[in-house]
């Protein structure tokens, strides 16, 4: 994430357009963070319904070998 940054203010970039961009990796972040919650919550309920059904079949892969 620094060795981005650090190129970004390498580069021969206005101030105005190197705020741009840091705002952009911002955006990007926080959506990529919030995704990942959400899919993490996802996750946690399927777990609860799926997880039942996933020990039979993991039984089952037991018993077959």
């Amino acid at each position: 994430m620094r060795k981005i940054i650090s190129k970004i203010k390498n580069s021969s970039l206005s101030k105005t357009n190197f705020i741009s961009v840091r705002r952009r990796i911002n955006i990007f972040l926080h959506n990529t963070l919030t995704r990942r919650l959400f899919i993490k919550l996802i996750a946690h309920f399927l777990q609860f319904l799926l997880f039942p059904a996933y020990l039979k079949q993991k039984n089952k892969r037991f018993n077959q070998c």
